[in-house]
């Protein structure tokens, strides 16, 4: 229950850095400012005000979630499951 309860925080946390992105974008119509560069600025004063952070997640946990969603890394990472069907072949006999 721990490694889910951790893993909901995560998706927590990446839920408010695309709302933070979404919101930069919004605010780079009203102000002279590039998006990515507001987004830059949001996610090094999240590093520097909670050093801890990028420390927390690291890539055994995306393995051990992939594992038990029963896919890839990469295709947990990237969403490509949703956008490109599997498909099997056969090998040559």
């Amino acid at each position: 229950m721990r490694e889910l309860t951790h893993f909901g925080l995560f998706i927590l946390a990446v839920a408010a850095i695309v709302l933070v992105a979404l919101l930069s974008n919004k605010l780079s119509e009203q102000i002279p400012i590039p998006a990515p560069a507001i987004f830059l600025l949001a996610a090094a004063l999240t590093v520097h005000f909670w050093p801890s952070l990028g420390r927390r997640v690291s890539v055994l946990t995306v393995e051990r979630v992939a594992d038990q969603a029963g896919i890839s890394p990469y295709e947990l990472l990237t969403g490509l499951r949703s956008r490109v069907e599997r498909i099997y072949v056969e090998p040559a006999k």
